[in-house]
């Protein structure tokens, strides 16, 4: 029986083609067949065609009979046994053909006749199968030879197998036969005949596995002789893909990166000598413009690659971009709502837009030029602010905002006042941080996300000191009008001791009110944000030139009095006492 050489690889799962590479290495030394009394395997090429012709006669023969046998009998059951046993001769008498085309021509006949056009209409599996065809032919040429190779040994041991079977049975029929013959009984003429025919079937039998062993053997030497083993065959399968394969990919990528890049070169001077985004009016043009040109560039750089592919006849590469791009497309269908509002945003459509502000934990940022990832700045804050994707965007509302809104509370470099009593001077605000400089030189650092929940007060803007001050119940003559303006002339002289001009905003003293023991001022002073640093001791400052003042005009400061008021009754006690 023919072997096929070529399995149909192309229905099997692509794992057990591995399993089969690694398995097939095994089978490039055919193992050696145990000893027997077989024809020689180094029979000449004629020796086999002789004993194959003479093979092919004799099967002829026996259609010959059989076909007489069926015209002679009369039974209806001899004549159905003639018909299959007719059958049987017939497969053989084909075997045979083709192994005699196989011998003397060296190509496997079989092989040749299953080469036909494709059908003019193929089922969906068909095309499927043809599609694959191409990515694992490769696969199974490398593994070709090896399983050749070994569906060829097995069908050496099976001939082997029937050979001796065939021996057994001849010299056990022949045995009978003596016994027969030496005991010299008439009787058993019948028993004579039937057993001279079965020896002549098991001598057929034994000619046919005789024959198709000399093919076998013949067809593994050619084989052997045909190429190298499984490595060789494997560096020429690196060489192939190295000088066919990478080279369409190397000419496939560097089609589709010259158009893409080549495209987008092209739009970004034609923009430069058109600017559309000057103008207000054309701004939405503008954006579609952008979204049609970066969605045809990529078509068009993809079209160039398969068209690259095409040109080279490279079925597989071709096949295998389709079906990824099959799957991009399919992917992007079961997201096609996500998309489409991703498109809207980048058109400036969203609930995002350009120029806008948006709140991040608590900190306002501006909206750059919106794109896959978008620049978010804050002008107050240092740094290139966030970089955020188009996902991550598409979350949040902006709204407009005006054009003296403030953008942080403070700036790098201001002093502030953190709850009541602690001054700190900014010394870097970065968009994650905020790094601050205490007393002593100390320093605190702060997520910014913190920094703008927590309870302080900016005072680079400016800042303004009160502090009360009393005097005398004997000056209450000049409490409203001389004292206030001759103590805000003398306390405005003394802070330029120490400050610029430009430096203090107000000073100014006012009259309080009547206190149980003094008349007292309000001391006011505002100075700029330059000398927020000095915070404290301008307090105490406006307390030394108020007192300077007061010692200037002899205006006298109280000590604080207790008054003990008695009841009348205790008092006259007193006096009776």
């Amino acid at each position: 029986m023919q072997v096929m050489i070529l399995s149909p690889l192309h229905r099997s799962p692509v794992w057990l083609l591995l399993v089969l590479l690694i398995l097939n290495v095994a089978c490039l030394a055919p193992a050696q067949p145990a000893a027997a009394p077989v024809p020689s395997a180094e029979s000449s090429h004629s020796d086999t065609l002789r004993a194959l012709l003479a093979r092919q006669q004799t099967v002829l023969n026996g259609i010959e009979e059989q076909r007489k046998k069926i015209k002679a009998e009369t039974v209806e059951a001899a004549k159905e046994a003639a018909q299959q046993q007719l059958e049987i001769l017939e497969k053989r008498r084909q075997e045979i053909t083709r192994d005699l085309m196989t011998v003397a021509s060296g190509i496997d006949l079989q092989a040749y006749d299953s080469i036909t056009s494709a059908p003019e209409q193929l089922t969906l599996q068909e095309e499927v199968g043809q599609f694959l065809t191409p990515l694992l032919s490769d696969m199974r040429e490398l593994s070709r030879k090896p399983r050749a190779m070994e569906a060829l040994q097995r069908e050496k041991e099976a001939q082997r197998t029937r050979l001796d079977r065939a021996e057994t049975a001849m010299t056990e029929i022949d045995r009978l036969l003596a016994d027969i013959k030496a005991a010299k009984k008439d009787a058993d003429t019948q028993l004579r005949s039937y057993l001279t025919d079965a020896r002549k079937q098991w001598q057929g039998r034994h000619d046919e596995a005789t024959s198709r062993f000399q093919a076998v053997q013949h067809q593994l030497e050619e084989l052997q002789k045909s190429g190298g083993d499984f490595w060789s065959q494997l560096g020429l399968q690196l060489k192939h893909f190295v000088f066919t394969r990478g080279t369409s990919i190397a000419l496939a990528i560097l089609a589709f990166f010259t158009v893409l890049f080549g495209l987008r070169a092209v739009y970004f001077y034609i923009l430069k000598y058109l600017p559309l985004r000057k103008y207000e009016a054309l701004s939405f043009a503008a954006r579609l413009l952008d979204v049609l040109h970066q969605g045809v560039s990529v078509v068009l750089a993809i079209i160039a690659a398969l068209t690259v592919l095409y040109a080279r006849s490279d079925w597989l590469l071709g096949g295998l971009a389709i079906l990824a791009l099959g799957a991009l497309l399919f992917v992007a269908k079961s997201g096609l709502t996500r998309h489409m509002e991703q498109v809207r945003t980048v058109l400036n459509l969203g609930s995002v837009r350009e120029g806008e502000r948006v709140l991040i934990e608590g900190v306002p940022w501006r909206v750059g030029r919106i794109n896959l990832f978008t620049q978010l700045t804050n002008p107050i804050i240092g740094g290139i602010g966030l970089r955020m994707s188009l996902d991550e965007l598409m979350t949040m509302t902006s709204r407009p905002c005006a054009k003296d809104e403030s953008w942080f509370p403070c700036c790098q470099g201001d002093w502030i006042m953190l709850g009541e009593s602690a001054l700190a001077q900014v010394m870097i605000l970065a968009p994650d941080h905020v790094e601050l400089r205490l007393k002593g030189e100390q320093r605190r650092w702060m997520a910014l996300s913190d920094f703008i929940k927590a309870e302080f007060t900016t005072l680079g803007n400016g800042f303004a000191l009160v502090t009360t001050f009393g005097i005398d119940y004997r000056h209450q003559a000049l409490a409203t009008q001389e004292i206030p303006q001759l103590m805000t002339e003398d306390i405005h002289a003394g802070m330029l001791r120490h400050l610029k001009p430009e430096e203090i905003q107000v000073v100014r003293v006012d009259f309080k009110e009547a206190g149980a023991s003094s008349l007292d001022f309000l001391v006011i002073g505002s100075f700029a944000g330059s000398v927020a640093g000095d915070y404290f001791s301008l307090g105490r400052l406006l307390q030394r030139y108020a007192v300077e003042s007061c010692q200037k005009h002899g205006w006298s400061i109280p000590f604080p009095q207790m008054v003990v008021h008695r009841a009348e009754g205790d008092v006259a006690a007193v006096a009776g006492g």
